[in-house]
């Protein structure tokens, strides 16, 4: 296997320094191994097809394997691959160390929102080209992310000022959607069928 650059933004690591200095639930470390298991899962399925990895960039809230174009069936099973192993160690966990489980499903479940490029959105757009023709998987991959973006904007705003738990589910909305606006919408458009 080849080597490839690893990158840790500063962004990065303060969040982490910040996080380890303020952390009163102890799942600093769950999250750093869940991150990594997660990562490891794409770069595993990424290695048993023989697809190479140009680098893995960690930034603010995410990280970023890059790797030439892939066809959508291959970007549907790499995409699926982190998830998988949040999964794993979710159900392995969840009775010996319950908080290791816990980072896991919230990785999980955050991972698989439809939102590109997190694996969740990966997953809508390979799956959704697999089926439909190019426009209307476009179409329907649009209309999915707009209904799921005012549904979690919607349970933000009521958790911020309904029930007044502070700003906390809007500042994660506004770091999601700016990790989701940063991006082109037609990255994924060049990996061929």
């Amino acid at each position: 296997m080849k080597a490839y650059k690893v990158d840790i933004s500063n962004a990065c690591l303060c969040s982490l320094c910040i996080y380890a200095c303020m952390d009163p639930w102890g799942s600093f470390l769950p999250m750093l191994l869940s991150v990594a298991a997660h990562e490891l899962g794409h770069i595993l399925l990424l290695c048993l097809f023989g697809i190479p990895i140009y680098s893995l960039r960690f930034g603010l809230g995410e990280a970023q394997l890059h790797t030439p174009p892939m066809s959508y069936s291959r970007e549907l099973a790499v995409s699926l691959a982190g998830p998988a192993m949040n999964l794993i160690l979710f159900l392995l966990f969840a009775a010996a160390k319950p908080m290791l489980a816990f980072v896991n499903l919230i990785l999980l479940c955050y991972n698989l929102l439809p939102f590109y490029p997190l694996d969740g959105g990966r997953i809508l757009r390979a799956l959704l080209r697999l089926l439909l023709p190019l426009g209307a998987a476009d179409w329907v991959e649009r209309i999915c992310t707009i209904i799921c973006a005012g549904s979690i904007t919607l349970v933000a705003g009521y958790l911020s000022f309904s029930l007044r738990v502070g700003i906390w589910p809007l500042l994660f909305c506004g770091i999601l959607f700016a990790g989701v606006g940063k991006t082109r919408y037609s990255d994924f458009s060049e990996i061929n069928p």
